[in-house]
Order: structure tokens, then C-alpha cells, then sequence
């Protein structure tokens, strides 16, 4: 309530708390050092997100993993020849952080990767610095224990043993 008697609401398009053990804690999505120093993962949410320092290694090209409710998505750029071909080369680059932001800078001529992590979402920005004739990129979520089931409105939804919704994962291209 204010001085003068009158209620003030805040609404937010994103959720700023989550609930947990009956009590509502602060989301923080920065982004720090995981206590191994392998990778960087958000603060405090009802769900974890892990960006490895070193993505593009060893021919593995893990992008992020996603965790809640006991589960996890790993998400992969796919590299046999339909999203990297064989005339990419694939950099090894290191993640540049800000805040609850990393971005991947150009571990492929031109084209960038950006992550923000917020209230209940990881989205994820594709930045082509210029037109190479690549406009295609594929993605490999490695689940387990989940079932999957697209939607109709084009999403992804995965379920877990009990049949509730776990997570989801929208397929939409915003240009």
C-alpha cells in the first residue's frame, strides 16, 4: 500500500521469483563460473542452465544444457555436413559473458551465436554478420527419460514418466 492509501501492482512479462520450499527466492540469471571452472551457469532459478567454456572441442560442439525437475536437454550443433560442411571450418572460440548473456562469436565464418538466459527460458539468437549461403542450422537435443511430443503450434514438449509436462522447446524463427 502507498502513503496516500492506493495499491501499486508490478507486472513483469517474465517471472522475477520462483517458489521453493514454500518461499519465494529472487531469480538471478548471471551467468558465473561453475565451482570446476569447466563452464558458466546461471545464479539462482528454478532451473539450471550450463554453457561450456570450451564449446567447440574434440569434434563435440556442445552449445548449452538445460536442467529442471530432475531432467536435462543437451543441445548440439549438429556437424555432419548439414549444418557444418565440410568446407567450414568450426573455430574453437571462448564465450563472452555479460550479465546473463554469452555469446559464441563467430565459431563459424560470419556467424555468431548469442544466448540470454531469463526468467523461464534460455533463448537463443543466430547472427549471420553476412550472407554465405547458409541458411540452415540443425540442432541435437539428447534427452533422457522424456518423452517428446510436438504440439500444434510447432513446439516441443517433453514429458516425463508421469506424463507432466517437463519442458518445452519452441522451434519458431523470429527474423
Amino acid at each position: 500500500m502507498d502513503e496516500n492509501g492506493s495499491y501499486i501492482a508490478e507486472v513483469y512479462l517474465e517471472p522475477i521469483h520462483y517458489e521453493e520450499n514454500n518461499q519465494w527466492i529472487e531469480i538471478d540469471n548471471t551467468l558465473i563460473s561453475s565451482e570446476d571452472n569447466q563452464s558458466f551457469e546461471n545464479t539462482d532459478n528454478q532451473f539450471e542452465v550450463e554453457f561450456p567454456k570450451k564449446p567447440f572441442q574434440n569434434d563435440e560442439t556442445k552449445l548449452f544444457t538445460y536442467q529442471t525437475k530432475g531432467h536435462a536437454v543437451q543441445i548440439d550443433l549438429k556437424t555432419d555436413g548439414t549444418t557444418v560442411s565440410s568446407n567450414d571450418v568450426l573455430k574453437e572460440v571462448l564465450p563472452k559473458v555479460n550479465n546473463n548473456q554469452i555469446v559464441l562469436e563467430e565459431p563459424i565464418e560470419d556467424i555468431s551465436f548469442e544466448y540470454v538466459v531469463d526468467g523461464s527460458k534460455v533463448k537463443e539468437n543466430i547472427i549471420l554478420h553476412s550472407y554465405q549461403g547458409k541458411n540452415s542450422f540443425q540442432f541435437t537435443l539428447n534427452v533422457k527419460d522424456l518423452e517428446a511430443k510436438k504440439q500444434t503450434d510447432g513446439s516441443i514438449h517433453f514429458f516425463d514418466k508421469k506424463g507432466g509436462i517437463c519442458l518445452s522447446y519452441r522451434t519458431s524463427i523470429y527474423v
